[in-house]
């Protein structure tokens, strides 16, 4: 259902460029000094994907969703999975982050008071 959400496919994008951006950053800066070239195309990248999230804030959100799914923790992950549904059926995706943030800080806590 992620296509349906508008601006997904920039969104991704825009990740993916600073995720190519950072990695020949990375290598520049391997081969010794400093990557002028490699750093403003990196800030770019990022600028880019700055923009794209605040331009689409609820698929940004299904993103950061999504990586929260991905967790190895099962209620960290299931937090996700909830959020994610939530933005998709429409609800306001600041809300819904904000919950799931609660949501998984609570669980930290209480593994945390539990070790």
């Amino acid at each position: 259902m992620k296509t349906e959400i508008e601006g997904m496919v920039t969104v991704e994008a825009a990740r993916a460029a600073v995720v190519n951006a950072r990695g020949a950053y990375d290598d520049a800066r391997e081969r010794g000094g400093y990557p002028a070239r490699e750093a403003a195309a990196m800030n770019k990248a990022e600028a880019a994907y700055a923009e794209a999230k605040k331009q689409f804030p609820r698929a940004a959100a299904w993103m950061k969703a999504d990586s929260y799914e991905m967790a190895r923790h099962d209620e960290k992950s299931s937090a996700g999975r909830r959020a994610k549904a939530r933005i998709e059926n429409g609800e306001d995706a600041a809300t819904v982050l904000a919950e799931m943030e609660t949501e998984w800080s609570t669980a930290a806590a209480r593994c945390v008071a539990n070790s």
